[in-house]
């Protein structure tokens, strides 16, 4: 072949190469865009399970669209199961590229399953328990060889008690912190004692709220973003988005739901100009008002519940104080004493993680963080549930592997989460780590009990998860929290006096003393409404871990905003979390606003 025949044929293979390439360009861009998930939520009037951790005879089941119904299509299942709402597509997940920090990879499906994944809720039959339909699903599909996984549709709780969501008189949780109305601390309101008083205060407002201690223990200073060092911290938390999946205390009416249609999660912008810059909060209302916001699934009529629907107002307000300039989403998935379910948690985060996804294909988003201040009411037991073992992330396999490094508590968390998963949960939190989302979530106010004063419980779900940033509560002593579980990191969320825990039985009354440490009772102050006209300036008092965790949020959400304009881009949740950790590396283990930003931010 002559040189000009090799010129000629070369010019023809990168002619070609070029063709390959528009047309490659052209057929990608003919993708069909992804769809926000969109999906109607569990109802929540139905029964809870006797031992209230799950909603009774409510099976949640996952997996690729063929799979699931080969699976479901068996006698043995169909005889079982039958669909309660529509199935929720989630085969977004097929059409997302991966984060940049592909240390964590899923372990559940391959990319073509993505394309085709559901998550769907059946009933079952009244004949079979929860438990039978658990291992009837799963020995079909391993018989089947198939990725198909069952899990109870677990109760959530914004608060973490053992007997019922959001009931104050449990002795459950904290009975300083687990169902109490804002400005009470387990008693009277404007009372930070126990049941039957306390030292009284005065009504919250704006100045108690801006210059209260906790945001002077991260590093914000005795006015807000005013301390020498804060005043270095140049970032807001612009472009990024917080969604706070909680309780919701606005509403509508039934004409204005029908006006928007029933089928569909609409944005209201609620304006909250109390605060100093007005916080903009966009909820996001259910297709159907009684379905999220209906009275706690079998709480039985005996129990003394608190109407808690300030509590996610209350943790929005506190993101907002950190990162002032963030975007917060409220979605609303607990109802007004704080109960909700597993299904409606799962779809909603998906909603969240989709719409994330598209905004920032289109540039209008330079990062998100899921706050996630409750918790799933998982058995501690876990032969409650039988199911067979999942496979631990690599991650997790590593953390166990220096067992004796860590705490007792923190082994006993990681042995729980390889022995016993919520798949649907754990795959949605992967999900959200993978596509650079950061999570946050309550470690848990379970051990404020004296057995638990020395060696506190470990993280409840999902903050035990290690793609989680689970945070445990500080006192105004820079101690832990008396009711404070385990976390990764600490954060103000105030504490308890010495009071007692009422527990009502019908008409019967018995009261169990507490001991919570006394003299480092100041609780957090934040956002609130005036329906009742009991906050005439739209500010309360209120504790937990609930409480703690928003402020490391809102610190998430400032350390994505510095990574961007530092030129680093999108920072790993990964990297977000070594962070946080770094600037809270003292011997309290304290957030440190300045120190994570000026000190620890790495790309």
């Amino acid at each position: 072949m002559s040189h000009l025949d090799n010129r000629r044929f070369s010019i023809s293979i990168v002619a070609l190469a070029l063709l390959l390439i528009y047309l490659l360009i052209k057929a990608l861009g003919t993708l069909p865009p992804i769809q926000v998930v969109d999906c109607l939520p569990a109802p929540s009037n139905a029964p809870q399970s006797a031992d209230g951790h799950f909603v009774d005879q409510q099976l949640i089941v996952m997996g690729p669209r063929d799979q699931l119904t080969t699976v479901t299509g068996q006698t043995t299942v169909t005889a079982i199961l039958s669909p309660v709402v529509p199935g929720c597509d989630l085969g977004y997940l097929g059409q997302i590229s991966h984060s940049p920090d592909r240390t964590l990879e899923n372990t559940l499906y391959r990319r073509d399953e993505l394309r085709t994944l559901q998550v769907n809720l059946y009933q079952i039959d009244a004949s079979t328990t929860v438990t039978q339909a658990i291992e009837i699903v799963n020995a079909e599909s391993a018989r089947l060889g198939t990725r198909v996984y069952a899990d109870p549709n677990y109760l959530t709780a914004g608060m973490v008690n053992a007997e019922a969501c959001g009931n104050p008189n449990s002795t459950g949780g904290s009975p300083n912190s687990t169902g109490g109305s804002p400005n009470s601390t387990g008693g009277s309101p404007n009372s930070t004692g126990g049941s039957g008083g306390g030292t009284s205060r005065l009504p919250a407002s704006f100045d108690t709220y801006s210059k209260q201690w906790a945001f002077e223990h991260i590093g914000l200073g005795s006015v807000l973003h005013a301390s020498y060092e804060a005043a270095r911290v140049n970032y807001q938390g612009d472009g990024i988005r917080v969604g706070v999946f909680d309780t919701s205390p606005f509403g509508e009416t039934a004409a204005q739901a029908q006006a928007r249609g029933t089928n569909t999660w609409a944005p209201v912008v609620e304006p909250v100009n109390w605060v100093t810059p007005a916080l903009t909060l966009t909820v996001f209302m259910p297709p159907l008002q009684s379905a999220v916001m209906a009275s706690s699934p079998g709480v039985s009529l005996t129990h003394v519940l608190t109407d808690i629907s300030d509590h996610g107002l209350f943790v929005a307000g506190l993101i907002h104080a950190v990162a002032p300039d963030s975007e917060v989403q409220l979605y609303p998935v607990l109802d007004q004493y704080g109960c909700g379910n597993l299904y409606t948690l799962i779809t909603r985060l998906h909603t969240f993680i989709s719409q994330a996804e598209v905004d920032r294909q289109d540039g209008r988003l330079n990062g998100a963080v899921i706050n996630l201040s409750l918790g799933v009411l998982k058995p501690k037991n876990t032969d409650v549930i039988g199911k067979p073992a999942a496979p631990a992330p690599a991650e997790l396999q590593q953390a166990q592997a220096p067992a004796e490094s860590l705490p007792q508590q923190l082994n006993e968390a990681y042995a729980l989460l390889k022995t016993d998963d919520i798949q649907s949960l754990a795959m949605t939190m992967q999900i959200a780590y993978q596509q650079g989302i950061v999570v946050v979530a309550a470690a848990g106010n379970d051990s404020w009990r004296d057995e638990y004063q020395s060696q506190p419980r470990p993280p409840q779900y999902p903050a035990a998860y290690p793609f989680v940033i689970g945070v445990a509560g500080s006192n105004a002593g820079r101690q832990r929290s008396c009711f404070s579980n385990w976390g990764d990191v600490s954060a103000p969320a105030g504490d308890g006096a010495p009071g007692e825990v009422t527990i009502v039985s019908g008409t019967i009354t018995s009261t169990t003393p507490v001991t919570c440490a006394a003299g480092l009772n100041l609780p957090l102050v934040s956002v609130v409404t005036n329906k009742t006209g009991q906050y005439p300036q739209g500010y309360a008092y209120w504790n937990g871990t609930s409480f703690a965790t928003p402020l490391v949020s809102g610190l998430a959400a400032l350390v994505l905003d510095a990574g961007r304009q530092q030129g680093m881009g999108l920072i790993s949740p990964g990297n977000v979390g070594r962070a946080i950790k770094c600037g809270a590396a003292t011997s309290d283990g304290v957030i440190n606003v300045p120190v994570t930003i000026l000190r620890c931010l790495r790309p």
